[in-house]
């Protein structure tokens, strides 16, 4: 569709009125009326300008109908957004805005049928500014619904029917959303910002740990603590899907959690199936107060009720490595602990590590030996030191599980957690535990794994407190015969083909990753 230099004039005025006009709201501003007649005298602004624009897109016109059923069920998730805002003034306000957005939107679809590029540039404003809100505002009950606006501002830019279906569906899921924080203080709910980026690197989890129950109600059912999840775990683990990710939860084999909660022994497929209708991913079974209990059958006791809950749910055995799970947990569960739990530091990490290494020809796909959760961002390691121990359990094939609070990640722990070339060597599909395969002294190690593709991960490790240089030898490597190709996999870089070994200086109390590919494969 071609358009006049008149109305390119007048949209970019348009933007640069909405832009000058939304970068002076402040929703924590005690001024919120003053923000409102701001808000009247752009919408007054844009019907004068508007009178200008007389081109739009023909397509937009056999929409109508569907853009007021969609506003109305705008308005009913509306509704349930202000009633889960409760007394809050901050998320009342950003959600009244939204309101007058919404309203103003339908009383374009009745009263300018005829005017497709007045219809057109209020959608596009009503999506520019939800963005603002989102930005400034990260709460759930926004985050909902700048998806609706963004839906609708998609179809104003794009009137095929694939996508009026497109802004269906997710009308839907908002609603069905707006339903569940309706039950919710949104208060309590987590902020998945930074789990959201996550994604799109593999990981997939979220997972709550001990104290989420308080008690068995009369049936013998779980009970969350209504403090922290009013309304219980169901509409958080929708929550937690509804971001494309899965959802985890924490129990014990023992009469008590940790915590001293109520624990799962004789209620294993009351849980298992309980968790099942939850719509729960992932189950961690710890092993307090399980004293006279066979670890084994505890553990084989709960497997089976998970497998009949009718729901897939990954199986984390954390019994600490005190039953020597190695020797039974492949046919239990999915992942067992091999540890006791880690501490943010050198000397626990390499600790753990070396503990986990000796249980490699236990691990494959599907089942793998687990060294504790990564420490990496909490601050009690250098950055040298957290990506030896990223590297390190990537290379052992380790669950890789985030212990640090991703909402507050420093752009050094996201390069770490989000290096997607080390974590390649991690989810690498042949799924074989890394091994020490040179060690001299004992603080200098190099360790292999062999890869899909027939490259090989090496990790140069320096345990010691000086800086030096480390080499591996291709016959150590799986005997690669010939010149191989090496990459630096923290320096996202290609360092060149070499022929029957590669040295480089490591720092102390730190790691480099490669990745070697022979030139041709043995």
């Amino acid at each position: 569709m071609k358009t006049t230099p008149v109305v390119v004039l007048v949209s970019f005025l348009l933007l640069l009125l909405t832009w000058l006009l939304l970068s002076g709201l402040n929703l924590n501003s005690t001024r919120f009326d003053q923000q409102i007649e701001a808000l009247d005298q752009f919408f007054r602004l844009e019907r004068a300008l508007n009178r200008e624009v007389l081109t739009a897109r023909a397509g937009l016109s056999r929409n109508y109908d569907a853009l007021a059923r969609l506003t109305d069920t705008y308005d009913e998730s509306i509704h349930q957004l202000r009633r889960a805002a409760g007394s809050d003034a901050q998320e009342g306000a950003a959600i009244e805005i939204l309101a007058a957005g919404a309203h103003r939107q339908q009383a374009l679809i009745e009263q300018f049928k005829s005017r497709n590029a007045l219809l057109r540039n209020s959608f596009l404003y009503f999506g520019i500014f939800s963005a603002r809100l989102a930005a400034s505002d990260k709460t759930p009950v926004v985050a909902a619904a700048t998806t609706l606006s963004a839906a609708m501002l998609h179809l104003t830019l794009d009137t095929s029917p694939a996508a009026a279906r497109d802004v269906k569906d997710r009308l839907e899921q908002l609603a069905a959303l707006a339903q569940h924080l309706a039950t919710q203080d949104f208060n309590s709910l987590p902020k998945m910002q930074g789990y959201e980026s996550k994604g799109a690197d593999g990981y997939q989890y979220v997972v709550i740990d001990d104290c989420w129950q308080v008690a068995r109600d009369a049936q013998g059912r779980l009970i969350a603590d209504t403090a922290r999840f009013p309304g219980g775990i169901k509409p958080l683990a929708d929550y937690v899907h509804a971001k494309g990710l899965k959802f985890g939860i924490y129990t014990d084999a023992g009469r008590k959690t940790c915590q001293g909660r109520p624990g799962t022994y004789g209620h294993e497929e009351q849980d298992a199936r309980t968790f099942a209708e939850w719509g729960v991913d992932y189950v961690k079974e710890d092993w307090c107060y399980a004293e006279g209990l066979d670890a084994p059958a505890q553990y084989a006791k709960f497997r089976d009720a998970l497998a009949k809950a009718g729901r897939p749910i990954v199986f984390s055995i954390c019994e600490w490595g005190s039953h020597e799970p190695w020797s039974w947990g492949p046919k239990t569960g999915n992942l067992w602990r091999t540890t006791d739990d880690i501490e943010d530091g050198w000397n626990s990490m390499l600790s753990n590590l070396d503990i986990s290494a000796q249980h490699g020809a236990a691990a494959g796909p599907g089942a793998w030996n687990d060294p504790d959760m990564l420490e990496v961002g909490n601050g009690g390691m250098t950055d040298d030191e957290y990506r030896a121990h990223f590297s390190l359990w990537a290379i052992m094939a380790a669950p890789l599980i985030a212990g640090n609070d991703v909402r507050t990640l420093s752009p050094a722990t996201r390069d770490i957690l989000e290096n997607r070339e080390v974590l390649a060597v991690d989810q690498d599909s042949l799924g074989v535990q890394g091994t020490i395969v040179w060690e001299r002294p004992a603080d200098l190690q190099v360790w292999m794994k062999p890869l899909q593709d027939g490259s090989r991960a090496v990790v140069l490790l320096n345990r010691s407190g000086l800086q030096t240089v480390i080499g591996a030898s291709w016959w150590r490597l799986g005997r690669i015969a010939g010149p191989a190709r090496v990459r630096d996999l923290w320096a996202h870089a290609d360092l060149g083909s070499f022929t029957g070994h590669f040295s480089a200086t490591v720092p102390a109390h730190g790691a480099v990753m490669l990745r070697i590919t022979p030139a041709a494969k043995p």
